[in-house]
């Protein structure tokens, strides 16, 4: 599987949202992946992010962070 293929990474005003194109287990391991890299982010610097499906998550900047710099700094964490 690779990464960069699966994920789609997109700013939409003020949120950043990645939406996770794999099925069945590869969803999965996807999504547990995604969830780990997002929580570090989280404890570390100051955003927030909830995921309403198994394939999409939002991402909203706080303090300091403008979207389009989150978006980059999400992109460079996943690795893609």
């Amino acid at each position: 599987m690779f990464i960069k293929e699966k994920i789609t990474v997109e700013v939409s005003r003020k949120v950043v949202t990645l939406t996770l194109d794999a099925e069945g287990d590869d969803l999965l391991v996807l999504n547990a992946y995604i969830e780990s890299r997002l929580q570090l982010l989280k404890d570390i610097e100051d955003i927030k992010w909830y995921s309403n499906k198994i394939d999409f998550f939002v991402v909203m900047p706080q303090n300091g962070w403008e979207t389009a710099e989150l978006a980059i700094e999400i992109k460079k964490r996943l690795g893609l």
